[in-house]
């Protein structure tokens, strides 16, 4: 079964190619606006690379949210119009899920968080047997201040960007991963993978990404003395 998850819920944009659960290929770039300007274009080095053709996808596998408003937009949009282009089934992932993938290892609680808009995050909780990962409570957005109080004993906490669990650190239930927090492709497709095996397709014409908020676009303020000026409040 050959696949390509797709992962543009954070400024990370990242992609992977894996056949049978293997990876074949990776490709992460950090850069504003690059999901708009250059998402297709990766696809398409990216698969010439690993010397596959589009056509032999088994199936995409996208990281539906929470994260960007205008990153996951263009990568459900890529998505859709590649699984109806091939014919093959389409499969998301929460983003949270697939970066608290990244402490699968750990034994106990994990912490994903991702961060939203001013001083809010997404965030959910995992337990951890070292082998399995399970999620423990809902999708939430919570405003820093009321991390400690969701933080309740000890907790692996797998961010990103990362500095938002390093700012953390005077919490006593808190352990910052040491390991890669960026959202992980490969963990996109291996999730995506095990859906597929159980049939959790989804359905193209209805799909909508998971943004766990209303979207509210920056307010500008005009400065009229120099009207090519504007500022985002």
């Amino acid at each position: 079964m050959k696949l390509l998850a797709i992962d543009t819920a954070t400024q990370a944009c990242g992609l992977a190619l894996t056949e049978d659960n293997r990876l074949v290929a990776e490709y992460r770039l950090i850069a504003k606006n690059i999901h708009n300007e250059q998402l297709v274009i990766i696809i398409e080095h990216l698969t010439s690379d690993a010397r596959w053709h589009l056509t032999e996808l088994s199936g995409i596998v996208f990281s539906m949210g929470p994260g960007s408003f205008t990153g996951l937009r263009i990568g459900l949009a890529v998505c859709k119009g590649l699984a109806f282009t091939l014919s093959v089934p389409l499969v998301t992932v929460n983003s949270l899920d697939a970066l608290a993938y990244n402490g699968r290892y750990w034994r106990g609680r994990v912490c994903a968080m991702i961060k939203a808009r001013a001083e809010e995050l997404y965030v959910a909780q995992y337990q951890s047997d070292a082998k399995r990962l399970q999620r423990c409570t809902d999708y939430k957005i919570l405003d820093l201040n009321s991390i400690s109080d969701y933080l309740t004993e000890e907790t692996l906490i797998v961010s990103y960007p990362r500095e938002i669990g390093l700012s953390l650190g005077g919490n006593k239930n808190v352990i910052v991963s040491e390991t890669d927090s960026f959202p992980s492709p490969l963990a996109v497709a291996e999730l995506g993978y095990t859906k597929l095996q159980n049939q959790e397709t989804e359905d193209i014409e209805s799909l909508e990404p998971f943004y766990l908020q209303d979207f509210k676009p920056k307010r500008k303020v005009y400065n009229y003395d120099s009207p090519l000026h504007t500022q985002p409040v």
